[in-house]
């Protein structure tokens, strides 16, 4: 997991804990491992964003005490977790057996579903958001990749896209003023000294994403051109809602810099495909030609419980944007 120089010690002794208790699930040696969904699909499977309050957490079951909600509100002030409802296990039978582990947390936010065993989370390692010393462990694109916000920040942030996503009017535009702020300033290049400036870009940018915005290209073209590997990727997701050439000439770029990572290239070329038009085939196909065939794992660490989470080859991904250009 990356935690972006995380401050806060309650969060770190948290997922310490956590990865330990996986580690070792069913005995000695032997771990137990999914398929981690990413946020944007978590957001649509999800039927209820509330912050609430730990009251009583047991390996099978969390007591919450709903202390806020957004949009639709559950039907008791008070609710249990009862289980996961998109929880792909790769590499056991036996998913009764993996439970919560939410011990050593006081407050936090929660993406929940109903189903017919009660209320749900995604999977063990997602669809929550710890709250520490006013900072909450924010993800917008995916559980491996998380960030510290100010409280009302993050609620600024997420009940934006929250709203966005489930169609629910609201008069308040509180992320306006966030994300101009955030991208006046020059993209942070990740260090300790202006982590705060990163975590509110990569927010700002990720909200531009999720609510569909039609940025202006000049603002986030510095992002995408930037030495931040986070920031190249919530940019280039930005892009996929700007319908242009200079859009689509900025990903095919990106996707043919032998300077950048595979794992950029491919969710650029996601990126480049909601966008791609004929003319631009021809480039997609040449840089196919020479790209890299083996599938992208978010992490190298076999005790990771989402180590099997994987993203396709880039020929693959490439594959994927000229097998939809034939169908259109």
């Amino acid at each position: 997991m990356i935690f972006y120089f995380l401050n806060s010690k309650a969060i770190k002794k948290y997922f310490l804990s956590v990865f330990l208790f996986f580690f070792f699930f069913e005995g000695f040696g032997q771990i137990v491992t999914w398929d981690e969904p990413w946020q944007d699909d978590i957001i649509r499977e999800s039927d209820y964003f509330l912050l609430g309050r730990v009251l009583d957490a047991r390996p099978g079951s969390v007591k919450i005490k709903v202390l806020k909600p957004f949009g639709k509100n559950v039907e008791q002030n008070e609710i249990t977790l009862e289980g996961f409802h998109m929880l792909s296990v790769c590499n056991s039978n036996d998913s009764q057996k993996i439970t919560f582990f939410f011990q050593m947390i006081d407050s936090v936010y929660l993406f929940l579903k109903k189903t017919e065993i009660g209320y749900c989370l995604p999977t063990p390692t997602s669809g929550f958001a710890i709250v520490a010393n006013g900072k909450v462990l924010s993800t917008f694109r995916h559980s491996f990749h998380q960030a510290q916000l100010r409280v009302v920040d993050y609620e600024c942030c997420m009940k934006t896209i929250w709203e966005h996503c489930k169609e629910i009017s609201s008069t308040e535009n509180c992320s306006s003023k966030l994300i101009e702020k955030a991208l006046k300033k020059l993209p942070s290049e990740f260090g300790r000294s202006d982590i705060n400036t990163f975590y509110m870009q990569h927010a700002a940018l990720e909200v531009i994403y999720y609510t569909k915005l039609s940025y202006n290209f000049q603002s986030i073209l510095p992002f995408l051109k930037c030495n931040n590997t986070h920031l190249v990727i919530s940019a280039a997701r930005c892009l996929s809602n700007i319908n242009t050439d200079e859009s689509r000439k900025a990903l095919v770029e990106l996707i043919g810099d032998e300077r950048r990572d595979n794992f950029t290239k491919v969710i650029a070329a996601g990126c480049l495909k909601k966008i791609i038009t004929l003319e631009w085939i021809p480039k997609i196909s040449a840089i196919r030609e020479k790209a890299n065939e083996n599938p992208i794992a978010f992490s190298n660490n076999p005790n990771d419980p989402r180590s099997c989470t994987t993203l396709p080859s880039l020929k693959d991904a490439l594959g994927e944007i000229l097998l939809s250009e034939k169908k259109d």
